[in-house]
């Protein structure tokens, strides 16, 4: 609108890094090594905010222990045995569900290098796969 004037006084720009994984793995029925996938990451800097989009198919929820592990083998579990024989877990953390452990545990970590999504299944007689996840990394 006229007769106001400012000044820009400075900007920035933020890395919001996100990737997407199309696994279609099989998680090993009541297995403690489960399985693991990696997407690797060449940008710097360090971590301001993790948010996590993940699709598991599974006919019992309850077995699973799915978990995040930073290229410093810092690990977060995101679900941990909850929900009993619920099917899937197809949600974003922490946005639609909190965490299990807290992602702030990440907060400073470097950006760089490979992260990983497990998936355990630690209970007999079901079984499933993981079909998706995403991560989505913001910078400081």
């Amino acid at each position: 609108a006229a007769a106001d004037i400012g000044t820009l006084n400075s900007w920035s720009i933020t890395f919001n890094g996100e990737k997407a994984v199309t696994a279609n793995l099989a998680i090993p029925d009541n297995n403690t090594t489960g399985v693991t996938s990696t997407q690797s990451y060449t940008q710097t800097g360090t971590v301001a905010s993790v948010k996590v989009r993940v699709n598991i198919t599974h006919t019992y929820k309850g077995d699973l222990e799915v978990a995040l592990i930073a290229p410093d083998n810092t690990t977060v579990l995101l679900h941990n045995r909850t929900g009993s024989s619920t099917d899937n877990v197809n949600t974003e953390f922490p946005d639609l569900t909190a965490s299990a452990q807290s992602l702030s545990v990440f907060t400073g970590k470097a950006i760089n290098g490979a992260w990983k999504f497990r998936v355990r299944d630690l209970a007999a007689a079901d079984t499933g796969t993981l079909v998706s996840w995403t991560l989505s990394l913001t910078a400081q």
